[in-house]
């Protein structure tokens, strides 16, 4: 039973290497499919090795300025990340919808 789980796990190494890349599922397929050919474990082992890592989520607190006399959460916007103002409607420095 040892032996079965440790061969399951070496064929499936380059998808436990490849868990936190972008490109993760296609990696994983191509483990699944063609992994018990050694060329083709060889190729899922490199291409989990040398493929780019997702990029961290970073989670920080809006900060509070004042606007006009009250106090106002800032927005940032979705496609560039830049602080915008609570009360506009569009980011000043890519001009995209907040």
């Amino acid at each position: 039973m040892l032996t079965l789980i440790a061969i399951t796990f070496l064929y499936f190494l380059p998808s436990f290497i490849a868990r936190d890349r972008r490109n993760f599922a296609a990696i994983f397929i191509f483990n699944f499919f063609l992994g018990w050919t050694f060329i083709g474990w060889i190729i899922a082992l490199l291409w989990a090795c040398t493929a780019e890592r997702q990029p961290g989520i970073l989670v920080a607190g809006t900060p509070v300025y004042a606007l006009a006399g009250h106090l106002g959460a800032a927005r940032f916007c979705s496609g560039c990340g830049a602080s915008a103002r609570p009360d506009g409607r569009y980011c000043a420095a890519c001009g995209r919808a907040v």
